[in-house]
């Protein structure tokens, strides 16, 4: 196990940390991380201020990585929360505007999640949602879901691999398609 490397800001960790070769820190303000933290190999932690509760585990694929904030440190609203006891896998998390993650919760391969539109440029004159992300406790996205800008998802909810979320999901059901 090795330091992250920390480009900017500050970084502070709870006890047991177990921190993977090529761990970034490129943030405006801090990154504070739990106690009994995995962050894996080219975990990329980017933004104005992250922070991560107790027993995370993010976990990268030898070709992929965990990608948080996709170099967004100077929006004032990137800011990520994550709760106790979540696992992520090579997740790819924008955050042009705030993500609030629950506890126990699990983002499975590929899951990602967009705070704005992607396709179309406003600069070619194309509107551009910008919305914040919202996950309660106890959720579970399956295989390459897609979480869009505004989406809430409702505690205990599942939500299908290959899904795309775009609004509210209410608590407690599955979801899939």
């Amino acid at each position: 196990m090795s330091n992250p490397i920390v480009r900017n800001g500050r970084f502070s960790s709870g006890s047991d940390l177990q921190c993977g070769e090529n761990v970034v820190i490129d943030v405006a303000e801090e990154v504070i991380v739990g106690d009994r933290c995995v962050l894996a190999d080219n975990t990329y932690l980017s933004g104005r201020r992250i922070t991560i509760g107790d027993d995370f585990y993010g976990y990268g694929w030898e070709w992929k990585r965990l990608d948080a904030g996709r170099g967004r440190i100077d929006e004032e609203d990137a800011i990520l929360t994550v709760g106790s006891r979540c696992t992520f896998h090579d997740n790819r998390i924008d955050l042009a505007r705030r993500v609030t993650i629950g506890d126990d919760v699990g983002l499975s391969p590929e899951t990602v999640i967009y705070t704005h539109g992607y396709w179309l440029s406003p600069l070619d004159g194309f509107p551009c949602k910008y919305a914040p992300v919202w996950i309660g406790n106890s959720v579970i996205a399956g295989f390459r879901s897609v979480l869009l800008p505004g989406c809430k998802i409702g505690e205990r909810c599942v939500v299908g691999a290959q899904s795309v979320v775009a609004g509210f999901l209410d608590a407690g059901k599955v979801y899939a398609g």
